[in-house]
């Protein structure tokens, strides 16, 4: 037994002693641990460089403020589907890259309305701060209740499509569904085009507006066609036909309204003495030709060819 306790005794007096401390080791490691950090650092600064560069190379425009919801509006719609192009998924970026944009009075309301911490803040809060000042509630009812009462009116077909697209936003809960927007926007198509569209009943919106658009055009093509008939119809009253058949050309005086007509010229009936005139100066000219030959006389003594012309033509 006792043997066994002086073999333990002399085993643990056996063990090597602890290694020395190195000084110079440890502040090669210490180095390196500072240099790795360091470069860390460096590629993230660089990668925030390299993601403004992207983003400005889109021409993202600039927003300084104003009065014009719409145009506040469209500003965030554009740079959000910037950042969503760029796959940027930090909405501390997608924040810093917007507000770079803010010039005016736009970043004076930023200077005084940003959070103390952006890094913790959604895109969504974001969002829910600009539009609470650029774009109020009040208006977005307006822009709800101008698209409920939306018609094409005077609009072509694309130009309804647009207006249509730009208001739906500001009323989602009327065009939850694709049906609910074809049906609406068939409502808002004028008469002329809605007649011919309504019994098709489309179920898809894309479709709705291309069916819309060949309506369209077929009705454009209708109107010139009549418009080219009226045209012809008008310059046909512009001739008149002669008891011989020929057609001659009414002219209008300058400064008269111009009126379409197509008649016939009748001649008036003559007076007792012009018709007697008339029937002599016949009987005279049947005569002359019978009896007028170089060196006679006509039926009371006239020898001049010149009166027998006279009387022909008054005899016409």
């Amino acid at each position: 037994m006792a043997t066994r306790g002086r073999g333990r005794r002399g085993g643990r007096n056996n063990q090597p002693p602890p290694p020395a401390f190195d000084q110079q080791a440890f502040m090669e490691a210490m180095g390196a641990m500072t240099a790795t950090f360091l470069q860390a650092s460096s590629n993230v600064g660089q990668g925030g460089s390299n993601n403004l560069q992207k983003f400005r190379s889109h021409n993202p425009p600039t927003f300084v403020g104003g009065g014009d919801p719409m145009v506040a509006d469209n500003w965030f719609q554009q740079v959000d589907k910037i950042l969503e192009a760029m796959e940027i998924v930090s909405d501390a970026t997608k924040i810093r890259l917007a507000i770079f944009q803010f010039e005016g009075d736009a970043h004076q309301w930023w200077t005084w309305a940003k959070p103390i911490d952006i890094g913790r803040m959604t895109w969504g809060e974001f969002q829910e701060l600009f539009m609470k000042k650029y774009f109020p509630p009040a208006v977005r009812e307006v822009k709800a209740h101008e698209f409920l009462n939306l018609k094409q009116g005077a609009m072509t077909v694309m130009q309804y499509v647009a207006k249509f697209t730009e208001l739906a936003r500001f009323a989602d809960d009327y065009v939850a569904t694709d049906l609910a927007k074809v049906r609406r926007f068939e409502n808002g198509l004028k008469l002329s085009i809605r007649g011919k569209i309504v019994g098709h009943r489309l179920h898809e919106f894309d479709e709705m507006v291309e069916t819309a658009m060949a309506i369209e055009r077929e009705v454009e093509d209708a109107k010139r066609i009549r418009e080219a008939g009226s045209k012809d119809r008008k310059k046909e009253g512009q001739f008149s036909t002669t008891s011989s058949g020929k057609r001659q050309k009414i002219s209008t005086p300058p400064g008269d309204r111009e009126i379409s007509c197509n008649f016939r010229v009748r001649h008036r009936p003559l007076p007792l003495h012009e018709r007697g005139l008339r029937s002599q100066a016949r009987a005279w000219a049947e005569a002359g030709d019978r009896a007028f030959r170089p060196g006679l006389q006509g039926p009371r003594g006239e020898s001049s060819p010149s009166h027998h012309r006279f009387y022909r033509q008054i005899s016409q």
